[in-house]
């Protein structure tokens, strides 16, 4: 499960890396495209932390998993001893919006930069987990 939760994970980065660079390019609708970029680094961040908790808690119910609160995640993580980097944790509640409001709030808004850190921060982390 891990392992295949990693490689989701690094798909979902190569869709908001290629999300973003549509928007550097100007083309197509400026602000779905940064939400859906923001959908794809949030999705990351979950499968990552998903992944750490499989890896270290194999048995844990999948009924605890289904959820995509990276807070909520996060909580699980560290009650099963694992170090989610703190820059995700300070940001949890950002990046959970990020599941829905990215997809389907015509008000949403994400800046560009706050999804570029967040993909950041989960390539750091997967460079972490894997070396």
């Amino acid at each position: 499960m891990a392992i295949s939760l990693i490689a989701y994970a690094r798909a979902d980065i190569r869709a908001a890396h290629s999300a973003l660079e549509s928007i550097r390019a100007k083309e197509g609708n400026e602000k779905a495209t940064k939400g859906i970029a923001a959908y794809h680094a949030q999705q990351a961040i979950e499968k990552i932390i998903k992944s750490e908790i499989y890896r270290v808690a194999p048995d844990i119910s999948p009924r605890k998993m289904y959820t995509h609160k990276i807070y909520d995640l996060c909580a699980i993580a560290e009650k099963n001893g694992i170090q989610v980097p703190k820059a995700i944790k300070q940001k949890s509640y950002m990046y959970s919006d990020w599941e829905a409001a990215g997809r389907y709030d015509l008000h949403f808004s994400v800046r560009t930069d706050s999804v570029e850190k967040a993909l950041r921060l989960a390539e750091d982390w997967l460079r972490k987990i894997e070396t």
